[in-house]
């Protein structure tokens, strides 16, 4: 096999393979670094040259014209050798450029060796990536929801964030998870959260972030279905009024509507409630009662 041939099969033996890209903010690197590594050391003759431990063979001199033909073939092996080397080392490069964004790239292509290139962008990967890890745990822990805000959009964005420490492989434990969950949550739900750490003590069973989460949306979706409900049901106060209302106006039209006129935002001193009299109260003690 000539030299041609030969580095063609070694070009077709090591093309790149398909990766997920690295985010701009570097937050999948853990996932990214272990792909890479692997697609890299899966093929032939790779590894040593990701580790650094291949050696560059020397450039050999070129032969005169009239050399013999021993010292031809010498030089060819030589060069083979060199082709071989570089394309290795290409691969790599190519392998890593493709899969890392522009600005991440012009930052780490000054580097000569494959080595030199990924040494370069772990380094810079994981400063930066530490620094994208602290915010990310402030954000989370600094999460609140406000009393009627919306609970379950309040955990979508908590379990968002933990899937963002999750990819840097930082992930809160489930026991600092479940902490931050309960203690981001509004006042309201503080008997909710008595009732679930009283099961967890009694069933001796730690409480866990699927778990607690499920127990949460159920009960913001029990509340929002009730709010909707008492909006559309009439409170005591307009149903009683529309009561007197209609009392008032049985002995003409005229009763009816200067009785409502009169009345219009006084408060009852009998039951407590506005746009009646006690006079006209049909509650306990009413002027009306009973009718």
């Amino acid at each position: 096999m000539g030299p041609a041939v030969q580095a063609m099969s070694l070009a077709n033996s090591i093309t790149v393979t398909t990766v997920p890209k690295l985010s701009e903010d570097l937050s999948n690197w853990p996932i990214y670094k272990d792909r890479v590594q692997t697609a890299i050391e899966s093929k032939t003759g790779l590894s040593r040259h990701l580790a650094g431990t291949a050696r560059q063979p020397r450039e050999p001199e070129l032969p005169a014209e009239d050399a013999k033909d021993d010292v031809l073939e010498k030089y060819d092996k030589a060069i083979e050798k060199v082709d071989e080397y570089n394309q290795r080392e290409a691969a790599i490069k190519q392998q890593i450029y493709s899969t890392i964004p522009d600005s991440i790239l012009n930052r780490i292509k000054g580097e000569t060796t494959a080595k030199e290139v990924w040494t370069a962008l772990c380094d810079l990967a994981e400063k930066r990536g530490k620094m994208v890890e602290i915010d990310i745990r402030r954000r989370i822990h600094d999460s609140r929801c406000q009393e009627g805000g919306d609970v379950r959009a309040h955990l979508d964005t908590l379990i968002a964030l933990q899937n963002e420490l999750i990819g840097m492989d930082a992930a809160l434990g489930d026991d600092d998870f479940v902490a931050v969950i309960l203690s981001s949550l509004p006042k309201s739900y503080e008997s909710i959260i008595s009732v679930m750490t009283a099961a967890s003590s009694l069933s001796s069973k730690p409480l866990t972030p699927s778990g607690i989460i499920q127990h949460l949306t159920q009960e913001h979706d029990r509340r929002s279905i009730q709010g909707r409900l008492e909006k559309k049901a009439p409170s005591d106060e307009t149903a009683l009024y529309s009561h007197g209302g209609g009392k008032q106006g049985k002995g003409g039209r005229g009763k009816g509507k200067k009785g409502n006129q009169s009345s219009s935002g006084k408060k009852c001193y009998n039951c407590g409630l506005t746009n009646h009299i006690a006079a006209d109260c049909f509650r306990p003690g009413g002027g009306k009662e009973g009718q």
